[in-house]
């Protein structure tokens, strides 16, 4: 009988007979000389060890800015470099370059876009850098070659609340769920900028090209430490002034602004990381204690027991004909108390080992064959990792049921959604600070998790492997 008919006579005999699940024991029902039969088995273990995660892919339209320490956790400080999209129409219809007044930086950051304290005054500067960035560029990066530190854009000291600002900002603030800060440029980069565009506009159709104009900025964290902020949006914002002359024959004067340059997904933006783990982190994973730590902190190398699986899947010999249900993989999880309430990572990967580098250079989504990913559920405190059965059923069709060592060697890291949102006029990219969602966004891809500070223990020897199978045998 093929798996086919198999389960096809599987699917007659549940609309007429009960059919039942058990932990390791054969219970069915028998049609003719064969007995049907679900076999739930939970007695997998998984083992593993705490690697270092210090360099990591960290571009990321995301920014992170600021200082935060932390018992149980250690110290994180993120520096930003940055490229920009320029606009690709710059109005000089009646406007000079006289008529520029004035110009700024603008930062957006999400309502709980932060970790620390909110009101902690901090100081950002600003430099212009002095080339383009690389294409390959990681956490580790060191912008010291890329900017000079007497080129001083600006700067500006800020906090992650609207508590001190005036009225109109709360009310903006409550109404769009954002708080946003300005760092004031020098009104000669503005002017540069117009004349720039004036002379060949062709060099603001493309970001490439725009680089020889305005290579970017370098953001440092010059003053002040206890928070790290996400600013999700970033543009250059011009003030100026425009002549129209009216058909009386008078001439009027607008008051206008408009952004010259912003943050997108497709320039080079990079989170340049620096992490102090504590000394009682290190002391916990010299015990033995399974951490998980980010940004740029600690993952685990699992061994999963494929393997075991698999033979568990074909211990009822030739005569047995078995089809895979369902495989999971539940890891319970403890939080690491720290000074400020940090959390576990919200979402944790699942991929093999040989192909974690891959995955990330290739904005991977997962394919449950080879990688997985789930979200941590503070309600049962754990990690469970779903829709495993093709992982079971690749091996077994392609590899004759035999797994290779890649097969068995996974990598569970820290990562961060990277969601797409369409509306009817624009899309626009970012990325989930706090697990929220909005049915009108779609996973787009995975990254290494760079946008808040995350800690957690995992409890590899209570983890549960569950393999769901369903046998039919002769009597």
């Amino acid at each position: 009988m093929t798996p086919r008919h198999f389960a096809s006579m599987l699917a007659a005999a549940a609309l007429s007979l009960p059919f039942f699940a058990c932990n390791d024991n054969n219970i069915g029902s028998s049609i003719s000389d064969t007995v049907l039969a679900v076999v739930t088995d939970s007695s997998f273990t998984v083992t593993g060890r705490v690697v270092e995660n210090r360099e990591i892919p960290s571009r990321t339209i995301t920014k992170m800015l600021g200082v935060l320490k932390a018992d149980n956790y250690g110290e994180l400080t993120s520096d930003v470099v940055t490229q920009f999209m320029p606009t690709a129409l710059i109005d000089t219809t009646g406007v000079t370059v006289d008529d520029i007044d004035s110009c700024k930086f603008v930062f957006d950051i999400p309502a709980g876009g932060f970790t620390g304290d909110s009101l902690m005054p901090m100081r950002t500067t600003l430099y212009r850098l002095n080339k383009a960035l690389p294409s390959k560029i990681t956490s580790t990066f060191d912008p010291t070659d890329y900017y000079n530190p007497a080129d001083v854009i600006g700067a500006s000291t800020y906090t992650a609340s609207a508590l001190m600002e005036p009225d109109s900002i709360k009310e903006s603030f409550i109404e769009n769920a954002l708080y946003e800060f300005s760092v004031d440029a020098p009104v000669e980069l503005a002017k540069e900028l117009f004349t720039a565009y004036k002379q060949n506009p062709d060099n603001f159709l493309d970001p490439k090209r725009f680089i020889n104009v305005f290579p970017g900025i370098y953001m440092e964290n010059s003053f002040g430490s206890g928070r790290v902020m996400n600013i999700y949006n970033s543009q250059f914002i011009v003030f100026y002034r425009r002549h129209e002359k009216l058909e009386s024959g008078n001439d009027t004067i607008y008051d206008m602004s408009q952004g010259y340059m912003g943050g997108t997904a497709e320039v080079i933006s990079n989170n340049n990381l620096r992490l102090n783990v504590a000394e009682s982190v290190k002391q916990m994973i010299a015990r033995g204690d399974m951490i998980v730590q980010s940004p740029a902190g600690y993952e685990l190398q699992i061994k999963f027991p494929i393997q075991e699986i698999i033979d568990r899947l074909r211990s009822g010999g030739d005569k047995n004909i078995s089809v895979v249900n369902d495989l999971t993989f539940e890891i319970p999880v403890y939080a690491v108390t720290n000074s400020y309430g940090i959390k576990p990572p919200t979402y944790l990967l699942m991929v093999k080992t040989a192909e974690k580098d891959d995955f990330f250079a290739t904005n991977h989504k997962t394919d449950g064959k080879t990688s997985f990913y789930a979200t941590y559920d503070s309600s049962t405190q754990s990690y469970k990792f779903t829709g495993m059965r093709n992982f079971v059923l690749d091996i077994l069709n392609n590899k004759g049921g035999v797994a290779e060592e890649s097969d068995k060697d996974f990598t569970l890291t820290p990562i961060d959604l990277i969601a797409e949102t369409t509306n009817t006029s624009s899309s626009y990219y970012y990325y989930y600070y706090y697990g929220s969602t909005q049915s009108s966004t779609e996973v787009i891809g995975l990254r290494p998790a760079l946008n808040k500070p995350a800690i957690a223990r995992l409890d590899l020897d209570n983890a549960i492997v569950r393999f769901v199978f369903s046998t039919m045998s002769e009597r």
